[in-house]
């Protein structure tokens, strides 16, 4: 299970109302590039993505309201 971050990478606190979105990139393992989808802040703790076939690397990042991202972090999908 996932959940937004509450505060930012140099710890301060991140209110639900600052993030303006996320970034999910994924690609196939060990390819040399990603594909990028933009998520709302309110698009909840899943995404679909039902056309890939093989094993994929999956990595998210959170942005605020001003463009400000976080690291990539991996996420595993379920």
């Amino acid at each position: 299970m996932w959940a937004p971050p509450s505060h930012r990478e140099n710890g301060d606190q991140l209110t639900p109302s600052e993030i303006g979105g996320y970034e999910v990139r994924f690609r196939e393992y060990e390819a040399p590039t990603y594909t990028y989808l933009l998520q709302k802040p309110n698009a909840g703790d899943a995404i679909l993505i039902n056309y890939l076939e093989g094993y994929y690397e999956f990595e998210v990042a959170a942005f605020d309201t001003n463009g400000l991202y976080s690291r990539f972090v991996p996420v595993t999908p379920q």
